[in-house]
């Protein structure tokens, strides 16, 4: 089961810094956090052991090793493709310039 054990970090100069531990099938890493990340953290950890428990129903596989490196090779497949899309996806900025330059050409077009 999915589960985090957290600690303040008392160095003055990490104020916004924690130590938690996250279960990710069934082992603790202790990694060290900004509290801003935490939720993120959280849905991650969740999405990750949701993934394993999919693929140990899946597929016949014995070692946690192997469904952990199955979905590392998903992930970076989907990262890869991530970056290969338009810049302007999800970008208000980018959208409004594009909106606006389409507004001009139309104006110019008779």
């Amino acid at each position: 089961m999915y589960s985090i054990v957290e600690r303040p970090i008392k160095d003055a100069n990490r104020m916004s810094e924690k130590l938690i531990k996250v279960n990710i099938a069934n082992r603790l890493y202790p990694i060290k956090i900004n509290e801003a990340d935490e939720a993120q953290v959280h849905e991650a950890a969740k999405m990750i052991n949701s993934r394993v428990k999919t693929y140990f129903e899946q597929f016949n596989v014995k070692d946690k090793q192997d469904v952990l490196a199955m979905y590392a090779l998903e992930l970076a497949t989907d990262n890869i493709n991530l970056r290969q899309q338009p810049a302007i996806a999800g970008d208000p900025q980018i959208e409004q310039v594009v909106v606006s330059l389409e507004n001009l050409l139309s104006d110019i077009q008779l």
